[in-house]
């Protein structure tokens, strides 16, 4: 209805995707509270007894969104029933019929069968050859798009941070795509009926690109290393690529305890911002080789600020080093260089390149340290790797291959032997069809005004 946007360098994967949600007949509820779908065919229900959301955002909140909650009471629920009348099927689930990966008691199989249908590989564009096939791989529906569909591809990025079903997902051109990554989809460019998506966001030490601002920054945090030293000092969200570098950091722009019960094989990570610190931490931790006179040296030192002019100096630097700027005054004096992205996430370089790395079994003292699980995976730390949201599926026999679409032509008559001389009379030849000038003038100029209202839509011109 309000869909546009076929002829465009972008379209909806699946402009009628809800005309299959509907019943013909009968619904579960009037209308879901979320997607606010009228009459869909079924209705969630848990332990909770409320019963106001339909299946489709059920899945989604529990499957892509991992959000067990019911969307009124906000009660946790272990399981919820798919049913399509929640006054007279709430308590006729069949356990036969379950899903402990989400979470979901189907009320019948032919429920289960429509939530299956949901992440499947089918192509949902409108006049495809080959409606109703279902791919056994994301990689082979890709191909089957870019060939059958213009040339139209899949945003990657969408794909893994959009938290949205495939077949409500978006399709770009390809000279689209890196419009669309670095602009994102604005109300103002789309018109009305698609949805919008930010600009992605990169990492400049992975190469991958990201949702969000706040995908990236999750990222940052779980793959790479925050300097909380520079955080104190007002110097706000500074990464490295991984220990070494932090460890190069720590050596050019703070104090390092060179005591080799703080080494960690060519990596020094117990760092601090002054020499008062570094000499507390010494005193503390590694005073057995410290002489009585270094002892009481220690006993005398001076804590924090010699006055209120150096402590206000303190606070000045540290909001002139955290403002946001892009220029080289931004830059730290000792840093090596460093990149922005639109989330203040800020990736910074040192000078030398960091040594190698520590020995297998002082990662997990390292992990300990910085309060992160021990997990081998290499020197930028324990963080489990995203989950595989398009793996490989099961195909089922009756639609591994092409769905007729309405009635087929005649097979071709068999081919004569060659030496059997063609019998063809003038009266069988097909007569040729000469084009309608009038025909082809009127077919251009259709074409031509929808493509003019479909600019104006874009512009948003009244």
């Amino acid at each position: 209805p309000s869909w546009r946007g076929a002829t465009g360098p972008w379209c909806r994967f699946a402009p009628d995707e809800r005309a299959w949600m509907q019943h013909s007949k009968g619904h579960a509820i009037e209308q879901c509270l979320i997607c606010c779908q009228e009459r869909p065919k079924y209705a969630a229900v848990g332990r909770c007894g409320h019963a106001e959301v339909c299946w489709v955002c059920t899945v989604r909140l529990r499957a892509l969104l991992h959000d067990i909650r019911c969307p009124v009471c906000k009660e946790e629920l272990p399981e919820v029933a798919l049913v399509a009348d929640p006054s007279k099927d709430s308590g006729s689930a069949s356990s036969a019929c379950h899903d402990a990966k989400i979470g979901l008691v189907y009320s019948n199989a032919a429920i289960r069968d429509e939530v299956e249908r949901l992440f499947d590989y089918t192509c949902w564009q409108q006049g495809c050859p080959e409606s109703g096939r279902c791919f056994g791989t994301l990689e082979a529906l890709e191909k089957h798009i870019e060939a059958q569909h213009g040339r139209r591809r899949f945003c990657h990025t969408c794909l893994q941070g959009r938290k949205v079903f495939l077949f409500e997902q978006m399709l770009y051109r390809s000279d689209d795509l890196e419009r669309h990554h670095d602009e994102g989809d604005r109300r103002h460019f789309v018109g009305p009926g698609l949805p919008t998506s930010p600009p992605h966001a990169a990492c400049e030490f992975c190469r991958k690109s990201f949702y969000s601002d706040e995908d990236l920054l999750e990222h940052m945090h779980r793959k790479h290393q925050l300097c909380n030293l520079c955080e104190r000092q007002g110097r706000r969200g500074e990464f490295y690529s991984d220990y070494g570098y932090l460890s190069l950091h720590y050596e050019e722009q703070h104090h390092v305890c060179n005591h080799d019960n703080c080494r960690r094989g060519s990596y020094r990570l117990a760092a601090f911002a002054n020499e008062d610190e570094l000499w507390m931490h010494e005193l503390k931790e590694h005073s057995a080789k410290l002489s009585q006179k270094q002892r009481k040296q220690g006993a005398r030192l001076q804590m924090g600020a010699a006055s209120y002019r150096d402590e206000a100096e303190d606070r000045r630097r540290g909001q002139t080093q955290s403002a946001p700027s892009r220029g080289p005054a931004a830059r730290p004096s000792g840093s090596g260089g460093d990149a922005w992205s639109g989330s203040g996430v800020r990736f910074m370089w040192t000078r030398g390149k960091p040594g190698p790395p520590p020995r297998e079994g002082d990662w997990a003292k390292i992990l300990q340290d910085s309060g992160r699980a021990a997990t081998s995976t290499g020197s930028r730390g324990g963080a489990a790797d995203e989950e595989d949201r398009y793996p490989p599926r099961a195909v089922p026999k009756s639609r591994a291959q092409r769905a007729p679409l309405g009635p087929q032509p005649p097979p071709p008559p068999p081919r004569r032997a060659a030496a059997e001389p063609s019998r063809v009379t003038t009266a069988e030849v097909a007569p040729k069809v000469s084009p309608d000038p009038k025909a082809e003038e009127h077919r251009l100029l259709a074409r031509l005004l929808a493509t003019a209202l479909q600019r104006i839509d874009q512009t948003g011109i009244d």
